[in-house]
């Protein structure tokens, strides 16, 4: 009688253990359960092993181990945490794009046509995923209804927007998108949980490679990226959301005023209730430290957030040592509405201009958001409003909010 599913994957933990512990150390942190329901090959939400038994019988033992080691990364990489707003089946293929290399580096093997391109070697998967439908390699499909009411008609829309995770996802010829290894699968609980979980995934990912470097099975191409590992790639763009939604208390949406941000793809999408936005404040750093590639990220991102979230009023500063303008853009206006944008400065740096003009000028502000390389001298007193520092080196402001801008 051959060996059940079950039997295989228990073998393929043991050789784990015995070979590569550290993999083999962190595979064992989770229980494995058949449930065909839930993945049509093998997945985890961080805390189980999840398998499908007429998967796992087309697998040879060295192909489930490869495999194996794949749940693993998507884990140690806290990829079942990061998913934010994006949608899950692109998420989980962008993923799949980061960490396969380095199992084919290991000598691990993976089954035919699991994702291998050498473009995103190194690369974030955040930054995989917005290329893969930036690219076009990827599309949403979303089945959208227009018309009065009672003869509305249905009909696909194309969107290629990284934050809306709605509508399926398929290949760039229309096909479905079929995991063709493992998957990230969604995560229940609080934040609190989802924190502790990430909190201890962090841990045991440190634990596992000290153990392995002590028994001298850490291999030599694994070191220099489990130091990487362990410090987690921070999601720049949904802090950004997440901090301007918490202080301007947004939570509700309406129709009545279609989100313009996707009218482009017959996309009828609500936005934030307009009224209940007060206005920011954005200083720009134009001192030369920040790149163009950085600055357009930002802009574009900001941009997003602005038409969304429909603030009363917009104003952005340009300052290096001192504010040499103050654009401000009313509710509803784009960023780009005069075309390029076109920064003033170049000189040193100076963080205390733009709070000194905020004083002086009395702009009401629900929030403070600067985009610098935190290399100048800053406000002795923090202001009276939160601010969020969007950093392009590791340097961390005396107050407020700090989060690395990460293009990767």
């Amino acid at each position: 009688m051959g060996m059940t599913p079950a039997d295989k994957i228990k073998r393929a933990r043991i050789r784990l253990l015995l070979t590569q512990p550290f993999f083999g150390n962190l595979a064992c942190r989770m229980e494995v359960m058949e449930n065909p329901a839930v993945t049509s090959t093998m997945g985890t939400e961080g805390r189980n092993l999840f398998y499908n038994a007429k998967f796992v019988d087309t697998l040879t033992q060295e192909e489930l181990i490869g495999v194996i080691c794949h749940e693993v990364l998507h884990c140690a990489n806290l990829h079942h945490l990061r998913v934010g707003r994006r949608h899950p089946v692109v998420w989980n293929l962008a993923c799949d794009y980061a960490i396969n290399p380095t199992i084919e580096e290991n000598n691990f093997k993976l089954p035919k046509d699991c994702l291998l391109d050498q473009k995103y070697k190194g690369w974030a998967a955040e930054r995989i995923y917005d290329d893969l439908l930036n690219s076009g390699k990827v599309k949403i499909i979303t089945v959208t209804v227009s018309g009065g009411q009672g003869d509305g008609q249905s009909g696909e829309s194309e969107q290629g927007d990284s934050s809306v995770a709605g509508g399926t996802a398929v290949n760039k010829d229309g096909t479905p998108i079929v995991p063709s290894c493992g998957e990230v699968l969604p995560v229940s609980g609080t934040e609190e949980q989802k924190k502790q979980d990430g909190e201890d995934w962090t841990v045991a990912v440190r634990q596992a490679a000290l153990s392995a470097k002590m028994q001298g099975k850490l291999p030599a191409n694994l070191a220099g990226w489990i130091d990487k590992l362990v410090e987690p790639v921070v999601d720049w763009k949904g802090l950004l959301w997440e901090f301007v939604e918490t202080v301007t208390n947004q939570d509700d949406y309406t129709y009545n005023r279609p989100n313009s941000r996707y009218i482009g793809y017959d996309l009828f999408l609500p936005t934030m209730h307009g009224e209940a936005c007060p206005s920011l404040a954005v200083t720009i750093d134009t001192s030369g430290s920040v790149s163009e590639q950085e600055l357009t990220a930002f802009l574009s991102e900001l941009n997003n957030l602005v038409e969304t979230m429909r603030p009363e009023r917009t104003f952005i500063l340009d300052c290096d040592a001192t504010v040499h303008k103050c654009r401000v853009f009313e509710r509803g206006e784009s960023l780009f509405k005069d075309g390029k944008w076109k920064t003033y400065g170049r000189g040193g740096t100076d963080f205390r201009p733009p709070f000194d003009y905020i004083q002086k000028h009395r702009l009401d502000i629900a929030c403070h958001i600067y985009l610098t390389d935190m290399q100048g001298p800053f406000p002795t007193t923090p202001p009276p409003y939160p601010c969020l520092w969007i950093a392009t080196t590791d340097t961390k402001a005396p107050f407020g909010q700090t989060v690395k801008l990460d293009l990767r």
